[in-house]
């Protein structure tokens, strides 16, 4: 309840008031209603933390049983390194670092296997592969 309390909270919602930002598009925050607080203080920390208990309750009817008795299970490894793996080379679709990251990166520490011009990279996969994320977030934002 502490959190819910914080100084951050107002400020960040005052800068979402058409106030602020001169455009009027009221923004929603669901988590922050009255009701589905009340409703999320209600719920016993057990299903919080039980397998997933609130997720299974909320989700009967919604999904086959056989999901929702399932026991939870950690990844058989690592996503990226799969796909790699199995795709070897195109495992991007063609994907290489923009410009526009190369203020913020240099391409040539980046390994080639995550779209930058380095032969090999010593780090593990999901680290590597954070130039191109950031890469991909700039062009998708319109930097050029």
């Amino acid at each position: 309840m502490e959190q819910l309390s914080a100084a951050l909270w107002p400020a960040l919602f005052a800068g979402y008031d058409p106030g602020a930002t001169g455009i009027p598009v009221e923004v929603r925050h669901p988590y922050f209603d009255p009701r589905v607080a009340r409703f999320l203080l209600s719920v016993p920390p057990a299903q919080w933390y039980n397998d997933k208990g609130l997720v299974r309750i909320g989700m009967r009817g919604r999904l086959p049983a056989a999901f929702l008795r399932r026991p939870k299970t950690p990844l058989s490894g690592d996503p990226l390194e799969a796909r790699l793996r199995d795709r070897g080379a195109r495992w991007l679709g063609g994907r290489t670092l923009g410009t526009a990251v190369e203020r913020f990166v240099d391409p040539e520490k980046v390994p080639r296997t995550v779209g930058g011009r380095a032969a090999a990279g010593e780090a593990p996969l999901w680290e590597d592969v954070r130039p191109l994320a950031l890469s991909l977030w700039l062009e998708t934002h319109g930097y050029r």
